[in-house]
């Protein structure tokens, strides 16, 4: 009787073995084209208003064309032979998480939302992983993956792929320089008119942006630097407070011209001063807080990670013999390092899930009236963050509504995102007002608060929500444009240097006609170190007059 191998049923009933072998640099083409196309939505829709006005469905074949070139070109570099199966595939999970957030939040990816996705905890990720973020990542990325890795391919010997690659390499080349000779001007001009367009081309966007991340924070080499080593003070009894909140922008608060009432409780306070055209250092948290703390300016803080290499305001302020606190609800801990150096004693977070800034008023509260004279407090808000403005804010801060309660801002009516927004805000000036109240009532004569945002936000204008998916020079107002407050305790002491013999209120007085008089003028986070130094009446050679606003 002759045997009969049992594996012979099963290779009958196996698909792949019927399927036809394929080259992998065809493999490689096929999912260019499935990249150029599924996960480009993004792309083409913010290059559809120029394009059509600029050679229609011509402009639009070369675009397509020479992205699927250039990313074969480049996967043909990097791969061999069946390793072209794991690189698509990571192509595909790279390609499916950017298209995701790029269509759902109409945002770009650059390095900059890197490092927020590196920066962000695990409180601030979960508004993200939504059912519907789940499901298209198993549709838009396992399968294909799935797919890609049942789908047979001939073998080849290394020398074949070798003489293959030499030919594929240079006609990939030569194609790519025909089209930019022909058509190149026309896709220059697409990119130059259409702002941020380079930021939504998928995969080369994530990829790039992940490139920019790794220079700064691995190969650019750095060293530690000290700054205000020299400090001292004459202030005997001072209490600063800085408030810095949490996407919040100056066109949606009511002290600033808007509309609805969004600010309540600060309204009602005197002796608060409102700088009216205040604009950030960057438009993420990484960048702006420890641009705002450092001596630098938005023009010399030219890498993400530069408060990690030198000393800050609050180390200034401890060698001048202030006691520092840094008071947080906005993540697992001090952006860009910045309270480092700190006595682990007076760093107090607010980590846990549904944790709200109000519920940090109790500690603040314990903190003022144990205050050792010449205290310095640093609280970071989560204030504003979104998408999930309905989550930062309790029920009864819910005056405008209804709010939208997705994590895809784009399926809400724009009127429900800005009134959670708007609820969030009132929120944030419901914890500015106590905080006040709390220094009103403190044994402190001379204190002080100041307020600033980080940065600011999108709504959905231009169909862009939330902020940071853009370079700075390009981002949109809304995400520049940030509320400044001031508010000093009258009577609030002066520099020690000149006034030590004035009174207080006579001080009080002057200090209040300088910063009204700075209402309206431009000003920025440059202006908060050396301001603060001043207020502190700290003397050191890093104090700059330029950027003191009470210059």
């Amino acid at each position: 009787m002759k045997y009969k191998n049992p594996n012979q049923n099963l290779k009958r009933w196996n698909l792949t073995s019927r399927m036809p072998h394929f080259s992998y640099h065809l493999l490689i083409a096929l999912c260019c084209c499935i990249f150029g196309i599924v996960y480009n939505l993004s792309f083409w829709e913010r290059a559809s208003s120029f394009v059509n006005q600029n050679g229609g469905f011509s402009l639009y074949v070369s675009l397509f064309v020479v992205f699927v070139l250039i990313i074969w070109l480049c996967i043909e570099i990097i791969t061999f032979r069946v390793y072209a199966r794991y690189m698509l595939a990571l192509l595909f999970l790279i390609c499916a998480c950017s298209a995701f957030f790029m269509d759902s939040l109409k945002i770009g990816i650059n390095k900059s939302i890197i490092e927020s996705l590196l920066n962000t905890s695990f409180r601030e990720a979960k508004d993200f992983l939504s059912l519907k973020f789940i499901v298209y990542l198993i549709v838009a990325a396992f399968l294909p993956m799935c797919i890609l890795f049942c789908i047979p391919l001939r073998q080849t010997s290394f020398i074949q792929d070798c003489k293959q690659k030499a030919l594929i390499i240079p006609c990939l080349i030569i194609l790519i320089g025909t089209l930019y000779v022909t058509q190149g001007q026309k896709i220059i001009f697409t990119f130059k008119n259409t702002g941020g367009l380079m930021f939504v081309l998928n995969p080369i966007a994530p990829i790039r942006a992940a490139g920019d991340y790794v220079i700064d924070k691995v190969i650019l080499p750095k060293s530690y630097t000290h700054i205000g080593l020299d400090a001292h003070t004459l202030a005997k009894n001072k209490l600063f407070v800085l408030i810095i909140g949490e996407s919040a922008r100056a066109q949606n608060l009511a002290s600033y011209g808007y509309n609805k009432n969004t600010t309540p409780f600060t309204s009602k306070i005197q002796n608060i001063i409102y700088f009216k055209n205040f604009y950030s250092c960057g438009v993420i948290t990484a960048i702006s807080i420890p641009c705002m703390l450092t001596h630098h300016t938005q023009q010399t803080y030219i890498h993400r990670d530069l408060a990690q290499y030198t000393d800050n305001l609050l180390d200034v302020a401890q060698y001048a013999g202030y006691n520092v606190w840094w008071v947080s609800n906005n993540g697992g801990g001090c952006i860009g390092g910045v309270c480092n150096r700190l006595p682990q004693s007076q760093i107090v977070y607010f980590n846990q899930p549904k944790q709200l800034d109000t519920d940090m008023l109790p500690q603040i509260q314990d903190i003022i009236t144990h205050a050792k004279p010449n205290t310095f407090i640093v609280i970071n808000l989560l204030g504003s963050h979104g998408p999930r403005y309905d989550l930062k804010y309790p029920k009864q801060f819910e005056y405008f509504t209804p709010v939208c309660q997705d994590e895809t801002l784009a399926n809400c009516p724009q009127e429900h995102i800005i009134n959670a927004y708007d609820n969030s805000l009132i929120h944030t000036d419901f914890f500015i007002s106590e905080v006040i109240a709390m220094l009103e009532k403190s044994h402190f004569i001379d204190s002080s608060l100041w307020y600033v945002s980080d940065h600011g936000e999108s709504l959905g204008e231009f169909g862009q929500y939330m902020h940071g998916g853009f370079p700075y020079t390009i981002a949109p107002q809304t995400q520049k444009h940030i509320p400044s407050m001031i508010w000093l305790k009258s009577p609030f002491g002066g520099r020690a240097k000149n006034n030590q013999s004035m009174p207080y209120q006579t001080n009080h007085t002057k200090w209040q006609k300088i910063l009204e008089s700075k209402q309206n003028h431009m000003l920025s986070h440059d202006y908060i170190f050396s301001t603060i130094l001043s207020l502190l009446e700290i003397q050191t050679q890093i104090y700059d007059k330029d950027f003191d606003i009470l210059r």
